[in-house]
């Protein structure tokens, strides 16, 4: 199933994100807050959701590309730690999408057997 898959690499990136973290200087940490908080990186989280969320296959190498320039931009200190982010944020966001899509489709089926069950007293 789709979303176990996207789920179990979700997980997996939470694992890499904590370790990048835990690289992380505490003497960083505001650093690293000012830098997530940016606009720049606002807006390149932006662009990751929308191609996260486009219709069809998600091209995860244009995402892998994003991400890569993102963190190539940022602070030595702070590279991985930016780039493993992005990546456990996108996956957030596309399991997120992904189980309200299922919920909407599983109502949706709820809805057409109930009009099913209906029609059957009809015929």
């Amino acid at each position: 199933m789709i979303i176990g898959t996207v789920l179990e690499a979700a997980g997996a990136q939470c694992r890499v994100f904590a370790e990048a973290c835990g690289r992380v200087p505490s003497s960083a940490t505001p650093l690293l807050r000012a830098t997530w908080e940016s606009r720049a990186l606002q807006a390149s989280r932006a662009t990751l959701y929308e191609l996260a969320r486009r219709e069809g296959l998600i091209d995860w190498d244009a995402i892998e590309q994003i991400i890569d320039g993102v963190a190539a931009e940022q602070n030595p200190i702070l590279r991985e730690v930016i780039r493993e982010a992005l990546r456990l944020d996108i996956y957030v966001s596309v399991s997120s999408s992904q189980a309200a899509q299922r919920v909407r489709f599983t109502k949706f089926l709820k809805k057409i057997e109930s009009l099913a069950a209906s029609w059957k007293g009809w015929e």
